[in-house]
């Protein structure tokens, strides 16, 4: 331990949080190896382990926090489902689904709780974990709230996965289900930045009719025939219902 330093202060948490964001991930772990440590920083440095796939030191990291006596929270642990989510780690998405279990931070029959986990994820951004809890929940027929659709729709979009937030979009589009405004927003911010083919103009453009936004609808659609992209009887019938 360093001398005069308080290894619980908010003041070394915001330090570590500052590191790492400045990708001096390396000197997070000093801190710790210094001493310094907190669960905050604990929390930054199991993300980013997990993040890159290193397993392994993740779970070494979660180790020492126990043994520590330090908190682990649904934060903690999520980030660790949430990089083997992404890397397909079958292994460790056991391993860590048990462990969270046994800390009662998922239950034990996944049949109830489906929504609150999911919303939770999605919070959090960790929208691999998200989107397996979701896929598993719909495999098992488990109805899922609006909600929870909107919210990974929104955390899908915000970390920029336009490929699953258009399928996303489309499969809600077919079920019928609307969710809050700020939802569809964040997938029309991610669309707006990935305007590349017909089918991504479509759904723009028929979004923006069913917003009433008009004269938004129709300047996207002579943009697109700027670049020879030509929208389907589809998109020509919306904007034509929506002048009436």
């Amino acid at each position: 331990m360093i001398r005069g330093a308080d290894p619980n202060s908010f003041s070394w948490s915001l330090v570590a949080q500052i590191l790492f964001k400045s990708g001096k991930f390396g000197k997070v772990v000093r801190l710790i190896d210094k001493g310094i440590y907190n669960s905050e920083i604990y929390d930054l440095v199991v993300d980013f382990y997990s993040k890159t796939g290193d397993f392994e030191a993740a779970f070494h990291r979660l180790n020492e926090m126990n043994e520590r006596k330090l908190d682990t929270s649904f934060c903690t642990y999520s980030s660790v489902l949430d990089g083997a989510c992404k890397y397909g780690n079958r292994c460790v998405i056991e391993k860590i689904m048990r462990m969270m279990i046994e800390k009662q931070l998922l239950p034990r029959s996944q049949v109830s709780g489906n929504d609150l986990i999911i919303q939770k994820l999605c919070d959090l951004k960790r929208t691999h974990a998200a989107e397996m809890m979701f896929k598993k929940a719909c495999s098992k027929n488990i109805r899922l709230q609006d909600d929870t659709h909107g919210s990974l729709l929104k955390a899908i979009s915000q970390v920029g996965r336009i490929d699953e937030a258009t399928n996303m979009y489309r499969m809600m589009l077919k079920r019928g289900i609307k969710v809050k405004e700020s939802c569809y927003s964040a997938f029309l911010n991610i669309l707006w930045l990935n305007l590349v083919d017909s089918a991504s103009f479509t759904i723009m453009i028929c979004e923006l009719c069913r917003l009433k936004e008009l004269r938004k609808a129709m300047k996207f659609h002579d943009e697109m025939l700027k670049m020879g992209l030509k929208p389907d009887k589809r998109t020509y019938k919306r904007m034509i219902s929506g002048f009436k």
